[in-house]
């Protein structure tokens, strides 16, 4: 049998054996609060809600929607926010946007012009993106929410594209990245 194919054999077994597993079991990818902290702290990938060949939900967006349930949220974001690494610090900012949203405001200035690049994962592709152009975007179709409130899905429906298209890009600065961790489905599956 050819390498290819024994490996493709190979991960079509462990994606099937795992879903029937115990491990598997609801809750897998949920984090501890412990966890989850040490996880914003100690990042280097700025993940999109699901990674890898199999779209496991991504440990950093599950702990970034951990940390946002803790009722001192807006603490440990600040906390991450001083003491993380660079994507630790960009979570910390899509929290803020959500638990004190004046601060966030401030805080995000100096990200919007920053020459620094960040890994990101998204799906099974793996890069490096320009920090300001994850904060700040200016496509005409980026999401740029009335307030912390509103949903991806309600700005959506109040800015319809005359194509019918759903495509839209986001970025920190407009609400898109930080609603899109919140709304995220997955992380207990």
């Amino acid at each position: 049998m050819k390498s290819a194919a024994r490996l493709s054999l190979a991960v079509t077994l462990l994606t099937v054996l795992g879903a029937s597993s115990p491990a598997s079991a609801a809750g897998q990818f949920e984090k501890s609060r412990e966890e989850a902290i040490r996880v914003l702290l100690k990042t280097e990938v700025f993940a999109d809600n699901f990674v890898g060949f199999v779209g496991r939900p991504s440990d950093e967006v599950c702990s970034f929607r951990t940390v946002l349930a803790q009722p001192d949220a807006d603490a440990l974001f600040k906390e991450i926010l001083t003491k993380g690494r660079l994507a630790g610090r960009l979570y910390a900012l899509c929290g803020l946007y959500f638990t004190d949203h004046e601060r966030f405001a401030h805080e995000i200035q100096p990200y919007r012009k920053s020459a620094d690049s960040v890994a990101m994962s998204a799906g099974c592709i793996m890069g490096r993106e320009r920090v300001a152009r994850l904060v700040e975007r200016a496509d005409p179709r980026v999401i740029r929410l009335k307030d912390p409130s509103e949903t991806t899905k309600a700005w959506l429906d109040r800015h319809p594209d005359p194509t019918g298209s759903r495509d839209y890009s986001m970025d920190i600065l407009g609400g898109g990245w930080p609603a899109h961790f919140k709304e995220m489905k997955g992380c207990d599956r």
